[in-house]
């Protein structure tokens, strides 16, 4: 089975102080000179189909070159050899995998996961703070295009996320932000026509060698929008069609009735197109259901999405498929196109503005502020943080500017969620989300874009046959369909049938007997709204034990208001739970003990302590001193031993006095997380052994309250199996 919960390592890259200003990649280094050292995530080129982490012994050897022309979702390091090195730090070409990165006095710290940099942070002996403007206006946010008011900030003010466009670039100079588009000046040099022919042909080699290297199954998410058909043609034309089964909807288990009339039109059209190709509906096949309670649906959301996206949802379980799947969504579609966000946005904004200024970037405020009802006491904290968020986006329209602001946001946290779909094993590969695409749409004014341009030439370009079909919404019916218009699409309820039958051939769900709730001792399923206004409440306070006393008067309202707004919607609730957790995790982040890559530039630049240009791993150690809230904690000594083909781990404190509180216990086999037991009192926890060999290790969360956020961690001695036979 896979990783559920995300652990992401940090590295920390020593230089001497910052003294460059410049944003374009050095003139005498070349990309093929970078090659990968670390690779955490999903990743496509059209070479390669490679799932990493930083926790990873081994690596792959990539150039940056390659890793420019590849898609999904991933971050990488690079490294450039000799004395001095140079690194660059890159995500794929629409930042779905986020990179967290903190300057600090003598270098910079990255990490895939912000838990991971925040808790190397406090391990440096960084004061954690809170980005109070930030924290204030994310916290009170209820438009659904603002997720993330400013993917760029984080709770905490030193972290930043790095933006799609960007790279980061550590060497001798010091560390600094470049374009990302400087690495690869060739493609810059490459006309429209050039650009969208690569990238049609990347698209192309990355399907075919996903379908030959066969280690998943191959499927397109299949709509009857523009995009989801637009990788159908891709896909077509690769000649790898009849390779793929299509997933859908079905309309049947739709519960929203306001869109319940686009989900009929949807399946309507995907069965046109399913029937024309002769193809297959894709079945569930056989799944495996985990249990969870409140806090694993909260590790599971702050590993993979906090201080990034705020869209928290309380799981009661997790069901992962037994085989891998790979699906081909359309993620990153409308970046090609323009989004209706936008468009309605402009419209709301002029109708509002009381004079026609031209100050785009305050209109704009004004308007954000009014459409969430902000009070007199927060106005100023949002009007400076919101009106330098739309101050930095290219554009000069308001449109341009929110397409600009959907491309650096909410583009990037809602179709970012490759790592989360892989726990699944349902990975999602978002085929449109090509940095070439994306190179072609600079070549575009605004205007023929937004028109669908781009798009119809994809389309032209691979299968026109597919215009004359019309789409579900009818302005890109009209925009984009050529005819003869296909008029034959069957009204009838005759997709049931083939549906049906590929769900009744699906296989079983079955429980992971080792996740299930009753042997864990939680509460799975359980009342997700009360679990979530119980976190709501207790949580403030917590953080209010951690903020500057200056800050506490008006954390004290933000707060009071907060849960007044969360009484009125179920959304609201849990994402302002997405909220604090990532406020907390500033404070108590729950990847407590990171392991930590110490890179650095020069020989010369502190103890070289490795093999020349190669990372040295150092693991943090867990301080006990000044724990929760401050408070002194005694030590824990964790025992490991094996007892009748179990791992048995005992806890006991070192203090004399004991220590009451509670206990999760993570068993791990050669490195790698294989089970856990939730927090409880109980000193002695059993966890079966089923054909492990090697080493296996426990670690001790400990916690003082119900809160749910563990301070130290605590590991035992390695026992290495099998055992020797006396002691067998």
């Amino acid at each position: 089975m896979n990783q559920i919960f995300a652990s992401t390592d940090s590295f920390f890259i020593q230089t001497s102080p910052d003294t460059h200003s410049g944003s374009s990649f050095p003139a005498e280094h070349a990309t093929d000179e970078y090659i990968s050292i670390a690779l955490d995530g999903d990743f496509y080129s059209p070479s390669r189909a490679y799932r990493a982490s930083f926790s990873d012994t081994h690596s792959p050897s990539i150039p940056l070159a390659e890793a420019l022309d590849a898609t999904g979702e991933w971050v990488g390091l690079f490294e450039r050899a000799g004395n001095p090195r140079s690194y660059i730090i890159i995500a794929d070409p629409l930042g779905y995998n986020p990179v967290f990165y903190a300057k600090v006095d003598d270098g910079v710290v990255i990490s895939a996961s912000f838990p991971s940099i925040s808790a190397t942070l406090n391990r440096f002996g960084i004061q954690a703070r809170l980005n109070l403007p930030y924290y204030v206006t994310s916290l009170l946010n209820t438009h659904p295009h603002f997720d993330n008011p400013d993917v760029g900030q984080t709770m905490h003010p030193l972290v930043r996320i790095l933006a799609p466009n960007e790279a980061l670039i550590a060497d001798s100079g010091g560390v600094r932000t470049i374009s990302r588009s400087s690495l690869y000046p060739q493609k810059l040099n490459q006309n429209y026509e050039e650009l969208l022919a690569k990238g049609i042909q990347t698209s192309e080699e990355i399907v075919q060698n996903l379908v030959t290297q066969g280690t998943s199954e191959p499927r397109i998410s299949l709509s009857g929008g523009v995009d989801s058909r637009l990788v159908f043609a891709l896909v077509k034309n690769a000649g790898a069609l009849e390779k793929f089964q299509l997933a859908t909807v079905d309309p049947r288990t739709w519960k929203t009735k306001a869109t319940q009339n686009v989900i009929d039109k949807d399946m309507l059209i995907s069965d046109h197109l399913r029937r024309l190709h002769g193809l297959d509906w894709a079945s569930n096949g056989e799944r495996i259901k985990i249990d969870f309670d409140f806090w694993d649906a909260l590790e599971f959301y702050s590993g993979y999405r906090s201080n990034f996206s705020y869209n928290f949802t309380p799981m009661t379980s997790l069901t992962v498929s037994a085989n891998p799947i790979t699906t081909l969504r359309g993620g990153g579609g409308e970046m090609l196109r323009s989004t209706l966000t936008g468009a309605r946005i402009k419209k709301v904004v002029q109708r509002r503005a009381k004079t026609q200024s031209s100050d785009t970037d305050r209109l704009l405020t004004n308007w954000y502020i009014q459409s969430n009802t902000h009070s007199r006491s927060f106005r100023d904290y949002v009007y400076s943080s919101m009106f330098r968020a739309f101050e930095k986006l290219p554009g000069s329209s308001i449109e341009e500017k929110m397409n600009y602001q959907y491309l650096f946001g909410r583009n990037r946290t809602h179709f970012g969620h490759g790592r989360i779909s892989a726990t699944t094993q349902n990975s999602a590969l978002h085929l449109l989300s090509n940095a070439y695409f994306m190179q072609s749409r600079e070549h575009m004014n605004f205007e023929d874009r937004s028109q669908g341009k781009l798009v119809a030439d994809i389309y032209a370009m691979t299968d026109p046959t597919l215009l004359h079909i019309p789409f579900e919404n009818e302005e890109s019916t009209e925009k984009l369909c050529t005819p003869p218009l296909v008029n034959s699409i069957d009204q009838t309820t005759s997709w049931m049938d083939a549906l049906d039958a590929k769900v009744a051939d699906s296989g079983k769900i079955t429980s992971e007997a080792s996740w299930a709730a009753a042997r864990r001792g939680i509460e799975s399923p359980y009342n997700g709204v009360a679990a979530s206004a119980e976190f709501l409440r207790r949580g403030f306070r917590t953080l209010e034990d951690f903020v500057h006393p200056d800050d506490l008067n008006i954390i004290h309202k933000l707060h009071f208001e907060a849960l007044r707004r969360s009484e009125n919607s179920t959304r609201n609730l849990h994402n302002l739970v997405g909220k604090l957790s990532s406020a907390l995790d500033v404070f108590l982040p729950n990847d407590s003990a990171p392991k930590i890559t110490t890179l650095r530039v020069s020989d010369y630049i502190g103890s070289n302590s490795g093999t020349e240009g190669r990372p040295t791993v150092r693991e943090l150690r867990s301080s006990v001193s000044n724990g929760w809230h401050n408070t002194e904690m005694s030590g824990l000594i964790v025992h490991l031993e094996v007892e009748a083909g179990e791992a048995v781990v005992k806890v006991e404190s070192a203090a004399r006095t004991g220590y009451v509180g509670e206990f999760a216990v993570y068993l791990y086999a050669n490195g790698k997380r294989v089970d856990k037991s939730w927090f409880s009192t109980a000193p002695k926890r059993s966890f079966p052994l089923q054909e492990v060999s090697g080493t296996i290790q426990a670690e001790v969360f400990l916690r003082k309250t119900s809160l749910g956020r563990p301070s130290y961690g605590f590991r035992s001695k390695q026992v290495r199996l099998p055992l020797p036979e006396e002691e067998a």
